[in-house]
C-alpha cells in the first residue's frame, strides 16, 4: 500500500469572510473544490495572533506558553527588558523555540519532509528532508540574490576600458580571479571560455549557468550567474548583453546541492517590492506586490514539484505571505465605518484584494494538478485573520502619565530611565513586563509590590478611552495566568497581557517605534489617525470580529476521497493541526503537542 502524504498549504492572513466571499463570486474555483469535497473548519490562533507564533503552533501543536515564539519581538527572562524589542524575528529560529516540530518527529520515523518559505523552525536538522527559507527573510540566513540583474553595452567607441571592444573581443569580470573574454563570431553569436570549457551565446538566448566562488561576509561562497546576448551591431562595433543576478547557493537551504540545482531548474523571483520598503504603502505599489506574488507563487509551486521528484517527500509544509501584505494596506478602506470611506477607493482596494486571492487560488490549482495524487491529503489554513483599523494607540503615553515609566530627553528622542521605570511595554507581542528586582537586570520593583504594580497597570489600561470619541481602547487587560483558554501562562509571556478594541492599532509602518526604550512616542497623542496600516491582527483576541471581518482562520482538509462538504462545528484550535497531520502520516505527534487529532472524516 502506498504511503499517505500531506501537503500543508499555508496562506498568511487568509480571512474567512474574504475567502467565502470570493468563493461565492467564482473567483476561487480551486478553493471551492477543496471545500466542496473536503472538510471545512473555522480556527482559532494562539495569542498573540501573529505570524511566527502561529506558524510555530501549526508545526508543533504547542501553545504560545509552551513553544515560546511570542510574536516578532520575544523577551527571554534574564535579558534586559528591551533586548527583545531590539531583536526582531528570532522567534522563527529553531534554537529559540522550546517545542518539537512535526518534521523532526517525521524525520525520526524516516519520513522525508520538505519545508519551504516557512516562518518558523530554521534551520531544521533533518536526515531525510530539506528546509529552505526561499524568499522569506529569517535571521542568520544569507540572501539568495547578492547582486541584481544588469544590462551592459560594450562598444569600440567607449573610453571606459572595462566596456571596450578591441579586435572583436571584450571582457567581463565575474570575480577577482574569474574573468571571461568574449569573442564576436558574427552578429548573431558570441563565444567564450569558462573553466576551460567553450561556451557560445546565440542572439536572444541565455547561456549556460556559470558556477564560481565569490567572497561574501568574509567567506567564499558558491554562486551562479548566466548571460544573455541581446544584440550585436551589424559591424560588430557594439554588443548589448544582460547578466542575471548573482544567485547564492549557500545559507538559505539545509542542502547546498538542493539550492544549486533548484536555482537552475526554476525562474526565481528577482525584484521583491517589499525589500524596497513597499508593503505598507498603497495603490501603485500594490500592483507591484501583486505582480511579484504571481512570480513568487509560481516559483514556489515549481520548487515543491522539483522536491517531490528528487526528494520524494511525504510531508510538505510551506507558506505564502502576499495576502498579509495586501490586507494590512486594505481592510480599513473597505469598511463603511472608516471615517474617510470612499466608495470608489473601496472598489479599487477590493480589486487588489481579489487579485491577491486569485493568485493564491491559481497556485492551489497548480499544486493540485502537478503535486497532489490519490495518496496526498491537502491541508489549507492560515495563521491568523485580520481586523480593519484606522486609529493608532500609543501605549507609552498612558504609562508615562501614570508614573509607571520615566524618560530623559536626549536631542529629539526620549530614552528610558530604568532607575525610575516600573514597567516596560512590548507591542508585538502586546505584553507589559514588570521591571522586577532579582529577575530583570534593571529591576526596581520589589517582589512584595509585584501584585500591586500589576493591579495599577491593569486599572490604568482598562479605563483608557479615545479622547476624540470616548470609545474604550482596550478589549481585555489581564494577568498572564488569567483566562487559561488563551494559553498565556508561560515564562516568555509578559506579566500583563493586553488586547485592543477595533479600530485601534499600534504599528503604523515605522519599525523604530516598536522599541519603547528609545522613542519619539511621547511627542504624540494617545490616539491618532493611521497613515499606512489599515488592517492588523497581533493586537486582538483570537475570536475578535469587526463587521464581517475576524481574526479567525479558515481550515480545509481534503484527502480527495470526497467528504461532501463536511463542516466542523464550533472553533478548531491551531494546536490540533500537527497531531492531525501526525495521525494521517501514522507517526507520533510532536513531543510537546497539546492538541488532539481532528475528527475530520
Amino acid at each position: 500500500m502506498a504511503k499517505q502524504k500531506v501537503l500543508l498549504i499555508g496562506v498568511d492572513q487568509s480571512i474567512p469572510y474574504l475567502l467565502n466571499k470570493f468563493v461565492e463570486e467564482g473567483v476561487l474555483p480551486n478553493i471551492k473544490n477543496l471545500i466542496d469535497t473536503g472538510t471545512y473548519a473555522e480556527g482559532l490562533s494562539c495569542a498573540p495572533c501573529d505570524t511566527p507564533t502561529n506558524w510555530t503552533t501549526i508545526a508543533t501543536g504547542a501553545t504560545t506558553a509552551v513553544h515560546g515564539a511570542t510574536s516578532f519581538y520575544p523577551h527571554v527572562l534574564g535579558e534586559e527588558l528591551d533586548f527583545g524589542a531590539k531583536t526582531r524575528s528570532r522567534s522563527q529560529l529553531s534554537e529559540f523555540t522550546t517545542a518539537e516540530y512535526v518534521w523532526e518527529t517525521a524525520d525520526r520515523q524516516k519520513v522525508p519532509s520538505f519545508v519551504l518559505n516557512y516562518p518558523a523552525g530554521w534551520p531544521a536538522k533533518l536526515t531525510y528532508g530539506i528546509m529552505s527559507t526561499f524568499t522569506w527573510p529569517i535571521p542568520h540566513t544569507l540572501p539568495i540574490i547578492l547582486r541584481p540583474r544588469k544590462n551592459i553595452v560594450y562598444s569600440e567607441k567607449t573610453e571606459k576600458k572595462t566596456l571596450k571592444i578591441q579586435d572583436g573581443s571584450f571582457t567581463l569580470k565575474l570575480s577577482a580571479n574569474d574573468i571571461i573574454t568574449f569573442k564576436i563570431i558574427d552578429n548573431e553569436k558570441l563565444e567564450y571560455y569558462h573553466k576551460n570549457q567553450l561556451h557560445s551565446l546565440e542572439h536572444g538566448q541565455w547561456g549556460n549557468w556559470l558556477e564560481y566562488n565569490q567572497p561574501y561576509r568574509g567567506n567564499e561562497i558558491g554562486v551562479l550567474r548566466k548571460i544573455r546576448l541581446n544584440q550585436i551591431s551589424e559591424d560588430g562595433s557594439s554588443v548589448d548583453i544582460d547578466i542575471s543576478p548573482i544567485f547564492n547557493t549557500e545559507g538559505w537551504a539545509t542542502s547546498k546541492d538542493f539550492s544549486r540545482n533548484v536555482l537552475k531548474s526554476i525562474v526565481f523571483p528577482e525584484d521583491d517590492p517589499i525589500s524596497h520598503g513597499v508593503g505598507y504603502t498603497f495603490e501603485g505599489e500594490m500592483k507591484q506586490v501583486i505582480e511579484f506574488a504571481r512570480i513568487e507563487t509560481k516559483a514556489i509551486t515549481d520548487t515543491i514539484f522539483y522536491a517531490k521528484k528528487h526528494l520524494k517527500w511525504d510531508l510538505c509544509y510551506f507558506h505564502i505571505h502576499h495576502l498579509d501584505t495586501i490586507n494590512h494596506n486594505s481592510l480599513g478602506r473597505l469598511h463603511p465605518e472608516f471615517p474617510d470611506y470612499d466608495e470608489k477607493i473601496a472598489e479599487t482596494t477590493l480589486s487588489h484584494v481579489r487579485s491577491a486571492y486569485s493568485i493564491m487560488d491559481t497556485m492551489v490549482g497548480d499544486l493540485m494538478e502537478r503535486v497532489v495524487d490519490d495518496h496526498t491529503t491537502v491541508v489549507y489554513l492560515s495563521d491568523h485573520g485580520a481586523i480593519p483599523c484606522w486609529r493608532v494607540f500609543n501605549i507609552v503615553k498612558p504609562l508615562v502619565d501614570a508614573g509607571l515609566m520615566v524618560y530623559k530627553k536626549e536631542g529629539n528622542r526620549y530614552k528610558i530611565d530604568w532607575s525610575k521605570t516600573q514597567v516596560f511595554p512590548y507591542m508585538e507581542p502586546t505584553y507589559i513586563w514588570i521591571n522586577l528586582k532579582g529577575r530583570d537586570p534593571q529591576g526596581i520593583v520589589d517582589t512584595k509590590d509585584y501584585g500591586s504594580v500589576r493591579d495599577h497597570v491593569i486599572d490604568v489600561l482598562s479605563k483608557l478611552k479615545d479622547p476624540e470619541n470616548n470609545k474604550p481602547i482596550m478589549d481585555l487587560v489581564m494577568r498572564k495566568e488569567d483566562h487559561p483558554e488563551l494559553h498565556q501562562n508561560g515564562d516568555r509571556i509578559g506579566d500583563i497581557v493586553y488586547f485592543l478594541n477595533s479600530p485601534y492599532n499600534i504599528f503604523d509602518g515605522n519599525l523604530g517605534d516598536m522599541n519603547a526604550a528609545e522613542t519619539t512616542l511621547l511627542d504624540r497623542p494617545i490616539c491618532y489617525e493611521s497613515k499606512e496600516i489599515f488592517g492588523a491582527h497581533a493586537y486582538y483576541l483570537p475570536k475578535k470580529r469587526f463587521g464581517p471581518y475576524s481574526n479567525t482562520v479558515p481550515i480545509i482538509i481534503n484527502d480527495l476521497k470526497g467528504n461532501n462538504k463536511k463542516t466542523l462545528k464550533g472553533f478548531t484550535e491551531l494546536i490540533d493541526i500537527a497531531p492531525t497531520i501526525s495521525e494521517i502520516l501514522k507517526i507520533p505527534a510532536p513531543a510537546q503537542s497539546q492538541g488532539k487529532p481532528l475528527k475530520w472524516r
